[in-house]
């Protein structure tokens, strides 16, 4: 498995985007996509779940993941090297964070709902970072599993299931 970068940002409103999800498509271009969106892999408004729903008095979260090759490359930092688990989860969310606010301007401008005054407004009440030790599939493995909706192990009474399974 290969490891990735989370973050939990949440806003005192909601943000001025006109989808409640996306991502970011490295295969398309990986030196303008790295350029623009940096970290960022996917986000989500997680506000937007069933059950979720936000209120006047609550704040709207959206949940960033990195993509496989940002999680390494921002893991591999120099700075992180020996560090400690809180020291990793506040590098991960500084630079998921401000990837993330960077990005939003162009966002807006490609949704067409291009109005910079409400991103300089945006107050974050809350964020944190995460590292998963292992959330994507490794690459090499991922096709020996795509055709498959789970794996059963009998001698060792094991059933693997999850995303490492299928088409994602």
């Amino acid at each position: 498995s290969v490891k990735s970068c989370t973050t939990m940002i949440a806003f005192d409103e909601p943000l001025p985007l006109p989808f409640d999800g996306l991502t970011f498509d490295y295969n398309s271009n990986k030196a303008v996509m790295r350029e623009e969106f940096k970290s960022l892999g996917w986000a989500a408004r997680d506000s937007s779940k069933p059950g979720r729903s936000r209120n006047n008095e609550s704040p709207e979260c959206w949940v960033l993941q990195s993509n496989p090759e940002e999680a390494l490359r921002l893991l591999e930092l120099e700075e992180l090297q020996g560090a400690t688990l809180p020291q990793i989860r506040e590098k991960i969310r500084e630079q998921m964070v401000n990837d993330f606010i960077d990005c939003i301007p162009t966002l807006m401008a490609k949704s067409g709902c291009d109005d910079s005054k409400q991103v300089s407004a945006l107050k974050i009440v809350d964020s944190m970072g995460h590292r998963w030790g292992a959330a994507f599939p490794s690459f090499i493995k991922q096709e020996l599993f795509k055709e498959m909706e789970c794996q059963v192990f009998p001698e060792q009474q094991f059933v693997a299931c999850g995303d490492y399974f299928g088409t994602y």
